[in-house]
């Protein structure tokens, strides 16, 4: 375990200096349309998992605006404790999200509970082999062994990418990754 989190201290600090160095342009260009690959799959959903970044994370929210405008539901993970499974709660445009643990920002559990056709997962990093780490809770690897069969696309920086990552039964791969620079599937 202090492995996987040797790495997560690690990626965080590349992750923050990567997004530190973008110019304003390329910041606003990123996550700002829906790769072919990535638009040939919500074709065939009803609802798209997101989730509102914390800190450097991937911004899936200009994503989230196009997806809408598609005609798809939005849903937001809602976490209620470290040890409660993860949901996902439906979220309208411009609704208010309440403060959840660790900083996240979730709808209320008063929205109507969703089933992700396609889920948006943050990351702290992520290799070529689909294996995402993330932050050490295991929120998404739970949630994700319900979900199947939904479809897992990581959203990360290129800056983000390892070699190989460690992995342990319970780790969910992913399907694909999107980073502001490529679509990457095994």
């Amino acid at each position: 375990m202090s492995e996987k989190k040797n790495l997560r201290s690690q990626f965080r600090a590349q992750r923050a200096e990567y997004v530190t160095a973008l110019s304003p342009a390329m910041m606003q260009l990123s996550f700002s349309n829906v790769p072919s690959p990535l638009r040939s799959i919500l074709e065939n959903a009803a609802c798209l998992a997101a989730y509102i970044p914390i800190g450097a994370e991937a911004n899936p929210l200009k994503i989230v605006a196009i997806v809408r405008e598609m005609g798809l539901k939005i849903c937001l993970p809602h976490v209620t404790s470290k040890i409660s499974p993860m949901q996902f709660f439906e979220w309208a445009e411009n609704a208010p999200l309440e403060e959840g643990p660790m900083g996240l920002q979730q709808p209320s559990s008063d929205n109507p509970l969703c089933k992700p056709d396609v889920i948006l997962a943050p990351l702290v990093a992520f290799d070529r082999s689909l294996t995402r780490l993330g932050q050490g809770a295991g929120h998404y690897d739970r949630a994700l062994s319900l979900l199947e069969p939904s479809i897992v696309v990581g959203l990360a920086w290129s800056a983000q990418e390892a070699d190989e990552l460690p992995s342990d039964p319970w780790d969910q791969k992913m399907d694909a990754i999107l980073t502001e620079k490529e679509w990457i599937i095994s």
